[in-house]
């Protein structure tokens, strides 16, 4: 069976939908999402 996800990703959130071909909903769910500041490479 094929699926598709989507991402709405922002500063504070990150939320995902994953669906199935015919669009029924399969998952559902949304993190809190903390922003850092990767340091640059040695």
């Amino acid at each position: 069976m094929e699926y598709f996800a989507g991402l709405d990703v922002s500063p504070r959130s990150c939320a995902i939908c994953v669906f199935d071909v015919k669009g029924k909903v399969m998952l559902e769910s949304e993190l809190s999402a903390k922003c850092f500041v990767c340091p640059p490479e040695a």
